[in-house]
């Protein structure tokens, strides 16, 4: 079972949004980030889509959305396997 939440950083200087999709184990541990850009929950890989689409977000600054995606993006290299994308 994996929760996700949604971190939302203002938009950068082109106007792009900064969101990411972060998913925590049932101990609270970062086990992967997905960047949104425009895709939404369809960010996620597939098993994680449901739980995405109905998480809550929560604002960030800019150096906290990159620090979860570069941190999360880690930790999936960490697993392989883990998720199917």
């Amino acid at each position: 079972m994996h929760s996700v939440v949604l971190f939302k950083a203002t938009n950068d200087r082109d106007g792009n949004p900064c969101r990411v999709f972060c998913a925590f184990d049932q101990h609270g541990q970062l086990v992967g980030a997905w960047d949104d850009g425009y895709s939404g929950h369809h960010a996620v890989p597939p098993e994680l889509r449901n739980a995405a689409a109905v998480c809550h977000a929560v604002a960030v600054s800019q150096s906290t959305y990159r620090s979860l995606l570069k941190q999360g993006q880690q930790a999936a290299r960490m697993s392989p396997g883990r998720f199917s994308a």
